[in-house]
Formats: C-alpha cells, structure tokens, sequence
C-alpha cells in the first residue's frame, strides 16, 4: 500500500477513533470549502493506490513547466578540454569543458555565458573560431581523452553569430573529434580529425575536409576503422600546409586496473603526417621517429618561424631503461592488438613517471636508441625530420599536448599532471610552472602579441597568468563540475553531498532560506582525490562517508571532526580489485550498517568498522569489480550486486548464499551493471539499470524483476539511443520512475511502459545520478558536467489516469515553509566575478492543467472557512501544465473605491526583491515574490481554489514554520 490508503491501512487499535473524528472534520468541512477536486466534474486528488502501470503515457506538454534550478557548484568547475579566442581581441574567448558544453567571455573571463547547452551532445572534443570572423565558431563534438568516464559527440557544429545560436553539419557518427582547424583566410574551408568510437571501431574516422562551410565533406585522410586523428596543425604561414596526428585507442568496460589506461593505446598505424597541398596528398613523417608503436601525439608550429615544430610522442616502450630498449628493439616489432584485453605494460620501467608517463631530463640515460621510448621531438625543417630533445612525458594518453610561445620558440610547455616548463627550446623541463593551480593540465592558450599572457585549463577549470605562470588568476563562475554520486539528508533546508570527477566530495545546501541563489562558499569539502560515492548516516546528519578511487573509503564526523579510513582485510597474497567509483551504500533499516564492493562484498555492523566478507568472488574475469549495490527496502535479508564485468547477483538471506540470475535478463553480451534499486513497494521487485556503451552498444537497458531475479521484463519501451546511467523509483507513488540516460533524463508514470522526456531547461548530457528526496517533494539530477539541479515533482506523483484524462485538473500542492531570516554569511560584495545560481522558490508552488489556452482562469488562496487569503492576479492559462508561486502574503485591505490587490507574483527566473501586487505571472510557471501583496500569513492550513470558466477546484495546502526556527 502507498499514499493515503496505505497510510489509512496502517492504523489499527486506539488509532482508529482519530481516523474517525478525522473522516467527520473532512465531511463537514471540505463540503463548505466547496469540494475537493476528485468532487468535481474535472480534475483534482487521487489516493496514491488508484494509480497503476495501465495510466495513459505522459506527454511532454503536461510538463514543460517543470523547470530546473541549477545549485552550482562551481568552487570545482571540472575538466576544461580547450579554447578559442579572438586573437585581436583575447578578452573573448570560449571555454570548453569536457561534458559541459561552451562557456564564452567578452571580458576576460569576469563573467561566463552558458552556451552550447542544448544540443544533441554537449561533450566537447575541439573548439575553434575563424581567424577571419569572430561570429564563425566550430565545435566537434566527443571529449577526445579516452578516459573511462568520457562521454561521446553526434558530429560538429557550427555557429555564425558567435555561439547563440548552432547547426548541425554532420559527421554525427565520428563519435569523438580531436581537432577542428578553419583556414586563416576563408571560413568555408574547415578540416575536423575524427577520432572514432572509444569502445569499438567505426568508419567514420580519420581527417575530413569541407569546402563549402560544413554542406558536404570529403575524407582526405583514412587509415582503417580503429584509427583516428588526435590533433591537427596548420603552418601558420602556409594554409596548406598543416600535420596530422593518427591514433589509436580503445577502452572495454573495467575500470579496476590500477592505471585507469585504454585496453588499446599503441599502434604501427600512429604516427603524424603532413600535406601541403590543401589535404589533396599525405606522406608520413618517419625520419627521426620512433619505429616502434606509437601512441598519443601532439603538436604545435612555432607562428614566427613555422620551420620549427614541436612534438610530444608516446611509444610502447616509454619509461623504459637503455637495457630494456634494446632489447626489446632485438625482439622486433610487438604484435597488434586487435581483440578485447589489455595491452602488455611489460616488466617494471625505471624511468617511468606516474601514470605511465616519462621522467623529465633524462633522455641522456636511455641510449641511441632512446628516441624509441617517445618523450619531446623538436623539428627546424617543417617536420621533415626530427631530433628527440627530452624524454618528458606525463600521463600520455591523457594530456600529450604541447605549446610553444609563439614570439619565442625557447618557451615550450607540456601540459600532464603538472604543467612542465622549458625555457631552453626544450632541453631542460621543469615540471613546477603549474603551482597555485589544480592538477592535470588539458589547454592551453598563449597570447601571440604577449607570451607572458597564458590561459589554462585543467581539471579545475580555467586559469589566467599574466606573468608567465608566476601567478595564477582562478575563475570560479563555470558550472562545469562532472558528478559521479549524490546523497542527501532530511535536514530543513536539506543538504546535498556529492562526488566530483578530480575534485573531491562536497556538500552545500539545497537552497537558501531567503531564496537566493547559493555561492561557492556556501560549500564545504569532505573529501579529496576523484570524488565518488557519497553517504549520509539518516540519523545523524554529521556522519558522512566519502571515498576516492580505488576504494579507499573515509567516514567523517562533521560535528566532532573525527574522521576514519575505512579498508576490508585482506588475505595473504590477496589483491581486491576496486572499481573507479566502488559502491557503497548504508542499510535502509539500520545506518550503522555499512556495505562495500570489491570482487567480493564486505559489511560492517559499525558505520564501516571491522568489514567482513559476505560474499565469494562475484565477478566474471580476472580484472572485473563491483560496481553496483542495493538493499531492499522491505527486506534486510535481500542484497543485490553486480559487477563491472556483466554479473549480476542477489542474496536472500544477508550473504549467506548467492545466486547469480544475470543469464535471466537477456542481455544481448555482458555488460557494465550501473545501478541497482531494489523496490519498496514490492519484495521481489528489483529495476537494474546497465550501461552498455561499454560493451560497444549504445542503446539503453533498464529492467525490472518482480521475484527476486528468476524473470525479467524490458523497461527500454521509447527510451533513445544513449546508455542507461541510473534508474530511481519515487518513494510516494510506486508507478513513478525515473532515468538518467547518456544525454537526458525521462519519467515513466505507467512504472517504464512508456517514457517521457522531462529535460526542459535541464541542459544536455550525462545524468549519472537521479536522488528522490524522502520529504520535500524534489528531484535531485547529478549531472557529469552541468553539476546538480532540482525539480518539484509533486505534480508528477498526481498524473494519475483521471489526471492525465481530466480537461481541468488541480494538483495539490507540496507544503510550502514560512522561511526564517537568514543567517549571517560571508563572501565577496563587490564585483561581477562571484558565481549565484538559480534562486530557490520560497512561496507554494501550486500546479494545474488546462486543455486548452484561453481558458478564464481564477486563482485564490482561502482559508478554511472560505475567507479570502489572497489572489493571484492573471495566472497561467496555457495549455498543458501551468505553475504559479504564491508568495504566502495577504491580499491587503482595499481602499473605498480602489481595485483589490493581488498577491505577488514574480516572473519565473526572477530572484531578489519580488514583485509589486498585481504582477503577472509568467505564464506556465512564475515565482513568488518577496514583498508585494501584503503581510506574511501565519502557518497552518488553507484551500488552493481554481476557477476554470465558472468550475471551481480545490486542493488543500499546508504551510509550516521553518523548523530551524
């Protein structure tokens, strides 16, 4: 049972003469204030039980006017995978996070303006602006890192009036894109490298050419289906002139090696070539290249004198001794790989830097043929042929990107893990120029008219130095931040805690008490590293749990500050093979206990103290790990797990026997196990969300079993192309899912028969986790790379079949909260830098639906006895789902012979000093206002009364005091 009913069913004994007496108040009193709306002939409450997966499908109509509020944050912005500037003007520029879309400056990065939001694919490989037209600007669509939580592109983009508004031009399959060029002279001309699909091959790979501003394309350059373009550069002094870098990379679906490395990241068909006819014929460069297997590459001209060329080169035998060299140079050429598994990284590499990488400066001890273990090649002929100058390397597949100032060739840069440094055309690296700044460096932009003006970007954002990397300027006003987890607790106003990709776990509330949108500092961290999964004890608030990659896992004291490492034992010999993000997750009947996953499952009875093995190894391969749990609800005894490898299993009797029911879902070949979410409505029902692209496939997979995993029924009904994230069912009404796909997030309201978008100002991408508030009635969406927003789901919890079926209908409204003053808080006051996202409503949110626009509409607020509250002037009349706040003041009395005041209503987006009585609402959904209208009312009880062409509907609505009050 839920809702009402369920509540009703519930109480037995002495608890039944209060049901009674209840049941007489409502008979009396709801006659009087005119009839719920169920009374009516249209519209109005259902008891939660009447709903049922037989309800008529949602249409995007009924909720458009759910909108989003972004939180932020952006005290950690995320991954910034490139720029484009106005050279004659670099006060302009565009930033271009890795799963954020674009973010465009006309002052130097003072404030931001969110562009590229909406499109098919915001993940960003390349940016560019045509030197000749600022208003051209080409974006490639698919992060270029082949990192395990990249996202992937439908092709590139175009823009002509300088972001505002973008065109599709195809190449929708080429999946990743590793650079956009446009000719210096003539925007028509544009050259875009297609790096291809991550998890598989694909043909639409290699360098296409457009002559005709993206109308038609010519593929210039090809190779075969498992080999793209990772950078392009043009001769700055001859357009027809430019190199090509090839590559090849492919990822499979763990994630539980210690490195994090693509499975396939060396080829013989890598390497760089070079045109000088305009694409028409290409030669590969070879002499004084390494002859081995190659990986990553980048380059960059010199623009004074464009004879000088610099390239940064991986190979298979990066980090390795001058001994190890040759030898392996005796053994000869190491086979290709081709099939699934993972590259052999050999015995241990002396000079190896972290993550694979080459140590700076010692290219001296590698021998003659040390050139073969990749590191820094330097050209002064164009790229015909070449010397290595340094061995450096950090973290190739990763960053493998280098500048050199343009004014002065002794000033190169490589960007890894720190920015290294050369003052000396490459001879020497420091690896210290990035300090005051955050790690893993992936852009860089050097000012042609200035070289001690650089901008930077990495995995904290962007960085501005006007003096040569002395000194960093931070810009903290990108909402970029890439989620992996969210938790909440049931504090008023609630806070929320999450995970962030390189920038640690935080928490920050919900909303302010006054409305206002929330601040940077109004965040606080609790743990540091790649940011996961994060816990909240639900009966103490204090007690949050956090981890980094690799399972190492932190319970904190917020309060006390006490904080613990939380590691199961091991066995002698034993290595446990924890996943990127390894799941974690409190009992829903007792928070003291403690769950975690490694290839097996551990439990703690003592918040993550003294784990023990509950399980057997669970995974399918040698290197597989989990990556998903869920507990029941009903149920202590009932635990899923699954595995990144494809496994899925499930215990009934709390560890003691697992069995493995993956053979019963039907999945086409075994895929990553993304989130599970055991139901509370039902003992044997259970929905698994499976993230596929992994796997090489694209399409999404959700199911649902209703006895414990021996069947299974498809939930993907209209679900899109785009893997399944993340699967949640609403904790009120049992027919109510929702799912975070690749791109978007749906609803079903017929329990994943059918499915209906409910992205509307939420901007394109990842949803890698969807949390349904327990009491507030809200939506919290983790977004990997336009962090956390909120919606008010009330409506969606009524969109019953009368709902859905009603001309006219009046949705109850969630109680609304008379906020306190709030408190004191510091921060910036002055200035236009400092970040405030969306306001919060701080009024009654109160929904209806109308079947058709122009309808004569009236809308009041009354109290009990039908005394007049207030009334809101020129409500929403659209057709669909309209939305009006109320700003929970009193209409204020009326002068002899004047109009009546209306309560205040504020245009939705609106955040501050409200709206003067009689303000508009906007129409389908307008905030409240924060003063017009009168005095503020008291808390208590009051009827929503809709008058729709002369039928009144009503719905009752409570409003408490703010219980920090």
């Amino acid at each position: 049972m839920n809702g009402l009913s369920g509540r009703i069913g519930l109480q037995s004994g002495r608890n039944a003469n209060i049901w009674i007496l209840l049941a007489f108040v409502a008979f009396i009193v709801w006659p009087l204030a005119g009839g719920v709306g169920q009374d009516q002939p249209a519209g109005g409450i259902s008891a939660a039980s009447d709903l049922s997966p037989t309800a008529p499908a949602l249409s995007s109509s009924m909720i458009e006017s759910l909108r989003w509020r972004s939180i932020g944050p952006s005290v950690m912005v995320g991954r910034i995978v490139d720029f484009a500037v106005v050279e004659a003007d670099p006060a302009t520029f565009w930033a271009a996070p890795a799963t954020g879309g674009l973010w465009k400056t006309v002052n130097a990065g003072v404030t931001f303006e969110a562009q590229f939001q909406q499109q098919g694919s915001i993940s960003i490989g390349a940016v560019a602006v045509a030197p000749s037209d600022p208003n051209i600007v080409w974006v490639g669509t698919g992060e270029e890192n082949p990192r395990n939580s990249a996202s992937w592109g439908d092709g590139v983009y175009k823009s002509t009036d300088g972001g505002r508004t973008w065109a599709n031009m195809g190449l929708r399959q080429s999946y990743q894109i590793g650079a956009v060029v446009i000719h210096p002279a003539n925007p028509e001309i544009a050259y875009v490298g297609a790096l291809g699909r991550l998890w598989g091959s694909n043909e639409e790979r290699g360098l296409f050419k457009t002559s005709d501003g993206g109308k038609s394309w010519q593929k210039i350059l090809y190779i075969d289906n498992r080999t793209g373009i990772i950078d392009i550069h043009m001769n700055p002094a001859d357009p027809n002139t430019f190199l090509a870098a090839m590559y090849v990379r492919e990822r499979d679906m763990q994630d539980s090696i210690p490195d994090y490395d693509p499975s396939v990241k060396w080829s013989i068909t890598a390497g760089i070539h070079k045109t000088t006819d305009g694409g028409k014929t290409f030669r590969k460069l070879t002499k004084g290249l390494p002859t081995v297997r190659v990986g990553r590459i980048g380059l960059d001209y010199h623009k004074k004198n464009p004879s000088i060329v610099f390239a940064c080169i991986e190979t298979e035998l990066t980090g390795m001794s001058r001994e190890q060299i040759e030898a392996a140079l005796k053994r000869g050429p190491s086979p290709e790989r081709t099939g699934p598994g993972r590259e052999d990284h050999g015995p241990q590499r002396p000079l190896a830097a972290t993550y694979n990488g080459q140590r700076e400066n010692v290219q001296d001890q590698q021998g003659p043929g040390g050139f073969q273990s990749g590191g820094i090649f330097k050209s002064t002929d164009g790229g015909e042929s070449w010397t290595r100058v340094n061995s450096v390397l950090s973290r190739p597949m990763y960053f493998s990107k280098i500048r050199v100032d343009p004014g002065d060739p002794n000033f190169v840069y490589l960007l890894g893990l720190s920015l290294f440094g050369s003052t000396d055309g490459g001879r020497t690296f420091a690896g210290n120029m990035s300090r005051g700044t955050h790690s893993d460096q992936h852009a860089m932009w050097i000012d042609p008219a200035d070289g001690r003006h650089l901008l930077l970007g990495n995995d904290g954002g962007v960085y501005q130095t006007w003096d040569r990397c002395r000194s960093w300027l931070y810009h903290s006003n990108i909402v970029g931040s890439q989620i992996y987890h969210l938790a909440v607790d049931t504090r008023t106003p609630y806070y929320i805690y999450a995970g962030f990709q390189d920038n640690g776990s935080w928490g920050g509330p919900s909303r302010k008490r006054d409305g206002r949108g929330n601040r940077n500092q109004d965040w606080y961290s609790i743990g540091g590293g790649d940011g996961f999964v994060t816990l909240v004890d639900a009966n103490d608030p204090d007690i949050v749990y956090s981890e980094i990659q690799d399972g190492r896992m932190t319970r904190r004291n917020l309060r006390t500050g006490e904080s613990a490492t939380l590691r199961p034992p091991t066995q002698e010999g034993e290595r446990l093979r924890f996943l990127w993000d390894t799941p974690m997750i409190l009992s829903n009947h007792n928070s003291s206990i403690f769950y975690c996953m490694s290839q097996y499952v551990f439990r703690s009875l003592q918040r993550g103290d003294n784990l023990r093995r509950i399980s057997p190894d669970l995974t399918r391969t040698p290197v597989g790990s989990g990556s998903a749990l869920g507990e029941s609800p009903r149920n202590p005894d009932v635990i899923w797990a699954g595995t990144d490898d494809g496994y899925l299993w499930v215990t009934r009797n709390n560890g003691a026997n697992w069995v493995n029911v993956t053979q019963n879902v039907g999945l086409p070949r075994p895929s990553y196990v993304s989130r599970i979410e055991p139901s509370r409505y039902s003992d044997g029902r259970c929905y698994v969300a499976f993230d596929a692209h992994r796997s090489d496939l694209d399409a999404p997979f959700i199911f649902v079993t209703e006895d414990f995993g021996a069947s299974w029924r498809s939930l993907n009904a209209n679900l899109p192309g785009g893997s399944t994230r993340v699967i949640r069912e609403d904790v009120e009404n049992e027919n109510l899912l929702f799912a975070g796909t690749e791109f978007s997030i749906y609803t079903s309201v017929n329990r994943g028969q059918e499915w209906t978008e409910m992205k509307n100002n939420l901007p394109t991408g990842a949803v890698h986790d969807i949390l349904v508030h327990p009491t507030e009635g809200e939506l919290i969406a983790g977004t990997h790379g336009r962090g956390i927003w909120i919606a008010d789901i009330s409506p969606l919890r009524q969109m019953t079949a009368e709902a859905l079926s009603a001309g006219t209908y009046l949705f109850k409204p969630h109680r609304a909260t008379m906020w306190g003053a709030s408190r004191p808080e510091g921060g910036a006051t002055y200035g236009h830098q400092d970040l405030i996202t969306d306001p919060a409503p701080t009024g009654a949110q109160i929904y209806y639906s109308l079947p058709s626009e122009g309808q004569q509409v009236s809308l009041k607020i009354l109290t009990l006895d039908r005394q007049l509250v207030a009334e809101i002037s020129q409500p929403g009349n659209k057709a669909g789902l309209n939305r009006v706040e109320w700003n929970l003041r009193r209409v204020p009395p009326t002068p002899p012979g004047s109009q009546p005041q209306a309560a205040g209503v504020g245009r939705g987006g609106q955040r501050g000093a409200g709206a003067p009585a009689g303000a508009q609402a906007a129409a389908g959904g307008g905030r409240g206002g924060r003063g017009g209208g009168g005095t503020p009312v008291e808390p208590g009880k009051y009827i929503v009364s809709l008058t729709v062409n002369g039928r009144e509907l009503t719905q009752p609505l409570e409003i408490r005091p703010d219980p920090g009050f």
